[in-house]
């Protein structure tokens, strides 16, 4: 309480009583300050931890936009509160390229790898069963396998799905000839390799430049797990 006495004796004195309230810090020990790009972001509150009602700019988190973005909290007049800076840092996914289809042997057991670069590895089968913590995981059968990769340091991982069949034997269900060409026509297992001698195999079916007489032609899938012959 302040007293103001004034010089002249008609003059009449008064009171004044000013109140000093403590600066409070707004609160927000709940607020996520990471996201993965494009993610869906939380609602900031237009109201403290600690009970302070205030305003955001910006006003609503941006997860589209990679990098550190700082949001303050302006508390209403009013209270008697400092602002409150937030920074959200936003960061991106991994990349990776892996195949969307592998070819196998059925009975066979293929071991395949995954692109490098990453600190972490997870392969999981159809029924969500880890199946390999490294970058080489071994197919057995068929199905669609998921591998999730991550990189230290940033809290965003990647998925993708590879899809494992096996391969079909192949049928030969026609075969053309002119005077010095022949032409297969097989389906199965794609894709096809084909062949007169069983050494050298070609991608086409048309072979060039025979001379008369009786041949044997074979057809394989390109992993070479199962081949088949007519003459």
């Amino acid at each position: 309480i302040y007293t103001f006495t004034p010089d002249l004796e008609c003059a009449q004195g008064i009171q004044i009583t000013i109140e000093i309230t403590e600066i409070i810090t707004p609160e927000f020990d709940d607020l996520i300050q990471n996201y993965c790009l494009n993610s869906m972001a939380e609602l900031l509150p237009n109201i403290s931890e600690n009970g302070i009602n205030g305003t955001w700019f910006p006003s609503q988190i941006n997860t589209n936009l990679q990098g550190t973005t700082t949001y303050i909290f302006t508390p209403n007049a009013e209270f008697c509160s400092e602002p409150f800076d937030l920074n959200v840092t936003v960061y991106p996914h991994p990349e990776m390229d892996l195949e969307e289809e592998l070819i196998i042997c059925e009975g066979d057991s293929f071991t395949y790898s995954a692109p490098d670069g990453f600190d972490s590895y997870e392969w999981k089968n159809e029924q969500n069963q880890i199946i390999s913590n490294t970058r080489e995981v071994t197919f057995t059968q068929e199905g669609i396998y998921t591998l999730t990769v991550q990189i230290n340091g940033v809290p965003c991982d990647l998925s993708r799905n590879i899809e494992v069949r096996f391969s079909t034997p192949p049928t030969i269900t026609e075969i053309k000839t002119t005077e010095n060409t022949i032409t297969i026509y097989a389906t199965g297992g794609y894709p096809l390799e084909y062949s007169m001698n069983q050494i050298f195999w070609q991608s086409s079916p048309t072979f060039t430049n025979l001379h008369p007489g009786i041949f044997n032609v074979y057809v394989r899938d390109a992993k070479g797990c199962s081949t088949t012959a007519k003459q």
